[in-house]
């Protein structure tokens, strides 16, 4: 059986439209942290291990939240496309 890819640009402008603010956000952390990491290494090196042990711990944290915010999203979604509104009522209640 053959399987047609067809592009559809308005769909392509809508996900390009949710993903520009998220590329955005991320590049302004991402500068931010760099700036920071450049004014803690000039209080030396035992500040810098402390500061990095720091950042390990909030990576740890927000992959642990990012992960669960996933699950929940993609759980919610797919339960919403399969029209079982009640299932998704229901696990929000616990």
């Amino acid at each position: 059986m053959a399987v047609y890819w067809v592009f559809l640009a308005c769909l392509h402008w809508d996900v390009t439209g949710v993903a520009i603010p998220s590329i955005l956000q991320q590049s302004f952390v991402s500068v931010g942290n760099i700036f920071v990491q450049s004014l803690v290494n000039g209080f030396g090196s035992s500040v810098i291990a402390g500061y990095s042990a720091a950042i390990k711990i909030n990576t740890f944290a927000i992959t642990c939240f990012g992960t669960i915010g996933n699950a929940i999203s993609s759980f919610t979604a797919q339960h919403i496309g399969a029209k079982n509104n009640e299932l998704v009522k229901k696990a929000r209640l616990h």
